[in-house]
């Protein structure tokens, strides 16, 4: 099943981020099972929940960015360095992990 909404967790997590660093550019949100697979995402992706997106913040460091999501508001990111963008989400997963190298950042 996928939501056909954010999560309002999210967006409140989201719009607590946003009055602290400025504007947010969210590049991807809720995403249907077709839209998931042709983006590659995984099957069980939080996309399709409505509890994660895709987003950064404009003339701010990608990794600065993920950091304060995580240390400020306990946000769990997937940050993608050499993409420029961040992926936060409502999940288990603690910290500011880099997508691209597998490795936890904080």
């Amino acid at each position: 099943n996928y939501g056909q909404i954010i999560a309002q967790q999210l967006i409140d997590k989201l719009q607590q981020l946003r009055d602290y660093v400025g504007a947010i550019v969210i590049t991807c949100g809720i995403r249907c099972p077709e839209n998931n697979a042709f983006w590659g995402g995984v099957w069980d992706s939080l996309h399709m929940l409505g509890e994660a997106v895709d987003c950064y913040c404009p003339g701010m460091d990608i990794i600065e960015f993920a950091r304060i999501a995580w240390q400020v508001f306990g946000i769990a990111v997937r940050v993608y360095p050499s993409q420029e963008f961040a992926h936060l989400e409502l999940s288990g997963l603690g910290g500011v992990y880099n997508q691209e190298t597998g490795k936890f950042i904080y």
